[in-house]
C-alpha cells in the first residue's frame, strides 16, 4: 500500500486489515491490465518489441493508455470491433483511475473510518485549494471497485479473443468467452471532507 504514518501502523493492522489487502490487489491488479495489452499489441503488431518499449518507456498509466488506443484502435475499427474494443478501453481507464487515487497517497484512521488523501493529485488541479481534501472508503466501496477490474480483465480477454479469430488466429472454442454483460462504475469515494492539517 501507499504511505500511513508510522503512528497508524498498529491501527490499520488490526482495524483495516481487509481494506489494505483490498487496495494492495488493485494496486498490483493495474499491471495485469496493462500486461493484457501488451500481449494484443505484440499480437498485432508487425514490430511488437519497438512498439511495447516505445509503451512502457512512458512513465505515467494515462500516457501509456493513449499511446497504446493510439497503436490498438485502428485494428479495432479495421476488425469490425469497436464495441467491444471500447468497453474494454473504458474499463481499463476507469481502473487507471482507481489505482492513480491510491498511489502515492496518505491514509488516516478517524472515527473508525478510513480515509485517504492524494497530494499529487490535488497540486495539479486547475486551482489547488491551499486545504487538504479528504476521502472516505469503505470495504464495500473498495470490494467494488476490485470486482470492477475484474470486469476488465474480462473485457480484455474477450476482445483479445475476438481480435485473434477476426485476424485468423486458432482458437480454442471450448475456452471463449461471451461478449462480457456491461458494469456500472462503481464511486472513486464515499464522500470529501475538507481537514486543516493532515493526521
Amino acid at each position: 500500500m501507499s504511505y500511513i504514518a508510522a503512528t497508524e501502523a498498529e491501527t490499520f493492522a488490526s482495524a483495516f486489515s481487509a481494506e489494505s489487502i483490498l487496495v494492495g490487489q488493485m494496486l498490483g491488479g493495474y499491471g495485469e491490465l496493462e500486461y493484457r495489452l501488451s500481449e494484443l499489441i505484440a499480437a498485432l503488431s508487425k514490430n511488437a518489441a519497438l512498439h511495447l518499449a516505445g509503451v512502457f518507456k512512458l512513465s505515467t498509466p494515462a500516457a501509456r493508455l493513449e499511446v497504446i488506443d493510439a497503436l490498438l484502435r485502428p485494428k479495432a475499427d479495421e476488425f469490425g470491433l469497436a464495441s467491444k474494443y471500447a468497453q474494454a478501453m473504458d474499463a481499463v481507464d476507469f481502473c487507471r483511475l482507481v489505482r492513480a487515487q491510491y498511489d502515492c497517497c496518505h491514509w488516516s484512521a478517524r472515527n473508525g473510518k478510513i480515509h485517504f488523501l492524494n497530494m499529487e493529485e490535488q497540486a495539479l488541479a486547475p486551482k489547488p485549494d491551499a486545504r487538504l481534501v479528504w476521502r472516505e472508503t469503505d470495504v464495500d466501496l473498495l470490494t467494488a471497485q476490485l470486482a470492477y477490474f475484474d470486469y476488465a480483465r474480462v473485457c480484455l480477454r474477450h476482445l483479445q479473443q475476438a481480435m485473434n479469430r477476426a485476424r485468423g488466429a486458432p482458437t480454442a472454442p471450448r475456452k471463449q468467452l461471451p461478449t462480457p454483460p456491461k458494469r456500472e462504475r462503481p464511486s472513486l469515494y464515499l464522500e470529501a471532507g475538507r481537514f486543516a492539517e493532515a493526521s
